[in-house]
């Protein structure tokens, strides 16, 4: 990337023209309501066979895990106390919260956990999540993408477990939930610039 080329890049940022799409790495270095490291797709894949009397198997996927749990009387509720524990309220680092707090036209999460939501506190944004209605999106307001589901919606009962941990449900987001589809896709196409955050170095406190 040349220097003006960067230039031009946060210029666009600083202008309010630019989406940012966070992977799973962004929510290194955050904490869980308990002070526990926020887990990864593959910890969290290991804390939910915990729950279980199998042993833990590293090649079956979280999906398949969270929906075979799900489906079971023994495990559902542990399955749900698990996510909701681990995944909300959990609290971010000031590098999180000053990435976030650029004047984004947009922030993209695949993460479940509610760590941007939370960095993002102070810009009052609007969450959009699969069960969220699109209409009622605000001009004027920075609207959170969820593209995989939220955890949080599980303890307010507006999600299953199985739906939050399916990672294909937003490749199928066109057919399932048409509005919401096209709000995504007038985000990306109405932005100037597309900044992708995969993984962040975890910093000292």
């Amino acid at each position: 990337m040349t220097d003006e080329t960067l230039e031009h890049a946060i210029n666009d940022m600083i202008g309010g023209a630019a989406i940012c799409f966070l992977g799973a790495g962004f929510s290194l270095g955050a904490e869980d309501s308990d002070g526990r490291p926020v887990p990864r797709a593959t910890d969290l894949c290991r804390e939910i066979f915990e729950i279980t009397d199998m042993q833990y198997d590293p090649d079956v996927s979280l999906k398949d895990i969270a929906e075979y749990c799900d489906n079971n009387e023994l495990w559902k509720q542990g399955l749900k106390d698990l996510l909701t524990r681990r995944l909300t309220l959990c609290k971010p680092q000031n590098f999180h919260v000053n990435i976030l707090r650029m004047p984004w036209r947009s922030v993209f999460t695949t993460n479940f956990d509610d760590v941007a939501e939370n960095a993002l506190k102070e810009q009052n944004p609007i969450v959009v999540t699969p069960v969220f209605d699109v209409k009622h999106l605000e001009p004027k307001t920075m609207p959170l993408y969820y593209l995989h589901g939220r955890a949080l919606d599980i303890l307010r009962g507006a999600a299953d477990p199985n739906i939050v941990l399916t990672d294909s449900n937003y490749l199928t987001l066109r057919e399932k939930n048409h509005d919401l589809f096209s709000a995504l896709e007038n985000e990306v196409y109405a932005a100037r610039r597309i900044f992708l955050l995969v993984i962040l170095f975890k910093m000292q406190k």
